[in-house]
């Protein structure tokens, strides 16, 4: 994804939050008991394992809420919602 994504309100309407994109990103994680640290890079506003390359996820989530856009559970669900708005194309960003 080389452009940000767009996110609609639930009336349909395109809505311009102000996110704060990153170009690396820490994960730590436990595996055999052993802490593990993986640093993702990306010029995308999506990695390649689809993490979104916001700042701080909470705050992103947030100032989406304030901005009527409707968290969808699954894939589908966005989907439907994409169907009913007639919007010719949707991606679905799991956060």
């Amino acid at each position: 994804m080389h452009s940000p994504p767009h996110f609609y309100s639930v009336t349909g309407k395109q809505v311009e939050p102000s996110l704060n994109y990153i170009d690396s990103l820490t994960k730590t994680y436990v595996k055999d008991g052993e802490v593990h640290t993986l640093i993702i890079g990306s010029n995308s506003y999506i990695s390649s394992d689809d993490d979104w390359m916001v700042e701080c996820p909470r705050v992103a989530i947030e100032q989406l809420r304030e901005l009527h856009v409707h968290p969808f559970r699954t894939k589908l669900e966005a989907k439907s919602f994409a169907v009913e708005k007639q919007f010719k194309s949707f991606r679905y960003l799991k956060v």
